[in-house]
């Protein structure tokens, strides 16, 4: 499969190890997607905002797995309501990496504009099962 048809997927996480794994469980299911990585919400944000004023919809990603507990500049929910506010990035779906599982947490995700949970994974093996679960709601192409 060409870059071009990829299925575009950032990842907003400062776990270097998490994004690690992340990365090598997508290559280990053979997903055709090309990865992006970013360590704050606000280098998240910039991003979206640069290709989404470019009016190019095909620069726009596919899927964001969004780490809410980033600390850094802004709190993930204020990005995840910034993203949700502009009306070229408010259908992408964003998921929502959570260590918590309290319900107070959940409902601000929603809230803020969230369109799935998962719980952060810790491994390798983890990750993969992620991967599969949001292949089968949001199909992604396989290597061929």
């Amino acid at each position: 499969m060409d870059a071009e048809n990829q299925r575009k997927i950032l990842i907003a996480d400062r776990d270097k190890d998490g994004c690690f794994l992340a990365r090598e469980a997508f290559k280990d299911v053979e997903t055709a997607a090309a990865l992006s990585f970013f360590n704050s919400g606000k280098d998240l944000f910039n991003y979206l905002s640069t290709r989404s004023d470019s009016g190019e919809k095909s620069e726009l990603p596919d899927i964001i797995l969004f780490d809410l507990n980033i600390p850094r500049r802004k709190h993930g929910r204020e990005v995840l309501k910034m993203i949700k506010s502009k009306p070229v990035l408010k259908d992408i779906p964003v998921l929502v990496l959570m260590t918590s599982t309290r319900e107070k947490d959940i409902y601000l995700s929603v809230e803020a504009g969230a369109d799935g949970f998962i719980t952060k994974p810790t491994n390798f093996d983890e990750w993969k099962e992620v991967i599969k679960s949001v292949a089968k709601r949001w199909p992604l192409s396989t290597v061929s």
